[in-house]
C-alpha cells in the first residue's frame, strides 16, 4: 500500500513537471510568433537532446550531483547540533525528493525533505526545517559573493542588467525586506509573555525554530561546512560554464560570462515557479542575450541544462527516493517529531 502510495505521489509530480514545462514553452512560442502546431514540447526537447554534445552534458550532470553530495553533508553538519548524525543515505535521499517535489509544487521540497527527516531520523520537525532555513541563507550569502565577483568581472553587463530589469529587482528587494519584518515578528513572539495555550504551542514549535536556525554556532566542523557550502556554489558555476561546451552556439562563450549567466539565472529559482520553470529559461535568455547569442540558441542551451539536470537527475533521483526511503528505513520505530 506503502509502495502505491509513493509511486502515485510521483506519477503526480511527473505530470506537474511536465504541465508546467509545456504551458512554459507555450508561453514563450506566444512570444515569439510561433504557431501552436509548430510548438510541441516533446519536439523541441527531442531536437535540442539530439544537438548536445553528450560528453559535456555528462560532465555538468557529474558536477552537479557533486554539488548535491556536498549538500547533503552540509545538511547533515547542520543537523548533528540539534539531535544526533543522521544517516547520510536519509539526507542525500531526501535532498533528491525535496528538488523533485519543487519541480511539481514550487517551494513544497523544502517542507518535504523536511518531513522525511523528521520522521526517519526522529528529530522534531521544526528543528529539521530551521536547518533547511539555515542553509538557504548559506545560499544567499553565497550567492551575493558570485554576484560581486559577476559585477568586478561583467560590470557593464550586471548594471545593464540592473537598468534593464529594475521593478524586478525591487520585487526581491521587497521579498528581503518582508524576510526583516518577518524576523522581528519571530523574535517578538518568541519573548512575549502568555499563559494562552495556544500561544505557548507556537512559542514551543518558534523555541524549537531558534534552536535549529542556531545550530549553525555549534556544528562540530565549521571549516568542513565552508568548504562545502563553497564547493556547492562552484559546482554549480562548473556546470553552467561546462554547459556551454555542449552546445555548438554557445561553446565559446567565456568563463566570466557564464558566472554572470549563473547569477542571472539564479534568480528564476528565488521566484516561486516549479523548480525555476520559465523564469529560469527567461533569465538565461536575457543574459546570453548580452553576449550576442540568438534567443533561441540561448533557449535549446537552457533546455539542455535544464532536461538532464532538473528533469533527468532530480526526477530519477527523486522517484529512487521516493521508493528507497521507506525500503531503507523498515523495521525501525518511526515517529514525526511535532511538539503536542
Amino acid at each position: 500500500m506503502k509502495f502505491i502510495a509513493f509511486f502515485g505521489f510521483g506519477l503526480l509530480l511527473l505530470y506537474l513537471v511536465y504541465y508546467n514545462l509545456d504551458q512554459g514553452y507555450q508561453s514563450y512560442c506566444a512570444e515569439e510568433g510561433i504557431a501552436s502546431e509548430d510548438c510541441s514540447l516533446a519536439n523541441r526537447v527531442a531536437n535540442d537532446l539530439l544537438s548536445a554534445n553528450f560528453t559535456w552534458v555528462f560532465v555538468a550532470l557529474s558536477f552537479y550531483m557533486f554539488s548535491n553530495i556536498s549538500r547533503a553533508i552540509q545538511w547533515s553538519l547542520l543537523l548533528e547540533p540539534i539531535s544526533h548524525r543522521p544517516k547520510f543515505y536519509n539526507v542525500f535521499l531526501g535532498v533528491m525528493l525535496g528538488y523533485f517535489t519543487n519541480l511539481g509544487l514550487p517551494r513544497m521540497g523544502e517542507f518535504i525533505r523536511s518531513g522525511a527527516i523528521s520522521r526517519y531520523e526522529n528529530i522534531p520537525y521544526e528543528k529539521v526545517f530551521a536547518t533547511v532555513v539555515t542553509s538557504r541563507v548559506l545560499d544567499m550569502v553565497l550567492l551575493g559573493i558570485a554576484a560581486v565577483i559577476a559585477l568586478i568581472v561583467e560590470a557593464d553587463k550586471i548594471m545593464q542588467f540592473i537598468t534593464a530589469y529594475m521593478p524586478g529587482i525591487q520585487s526581491l528587494l521587497f521579498l528581503v525586506i518582508v524576510g526583516i519584518v518577518g524576523l522581528f515578528v519571530f523574535y517578538w513572539i518568541l519573548t512575549m509573555k502568555s499563559d494562552n495555550a495556544f500561544v505557548q504551542k507556537i512559542q514551543h514549535i518558534a523555541t524549537g525554530f531558534k534552536d535549529g536556525l542556531l545550530s549553525i554556532l555549534k556544528v562540530k566542523k565549521p571549516v568542513t561546512l565552508i568548504l562545502h557550502t563553497v564547493f556547492i556554489w562552484v559546482m554549480y558555476v562548473a556546470m553552467t560554464y561546462v554547459g556551454f561546451w555542449a552546445y555548438e552556439p554557445t561553446a565559446g562563450v567565456s568563463l566570466s560570462a557564464g558566472i554572470v549567466v549563473f547569477v542571472i539565472a539564479s534568480l528564476g529559482f528565488v521566484l516561486p515557479s516549479p523548480g525555476g520553470m520559465g523564469t529560469y529559461h527567461a533569465l538565461v535568455i536575457i543574459s546570453l542575450s548580452f553576449y550576442g547569442i540568438d534567443k533561441l540558441d540561448a533557449f535549446s542551451y537552457a533546455m539542455i541544462l535544464f532536461i538532464t539536470l532538473q528533469i533527468g537527475a532530480n526526477v530519477v533521483f527523486g522517484m529512487i527516493s521516493l521508493l528507497l526511503l521507506p525500503k531503507l528505513n523498515e523495521g525501525k520505530e518511526i515517529k514525526m517529531s511535532i511538539p503536542e
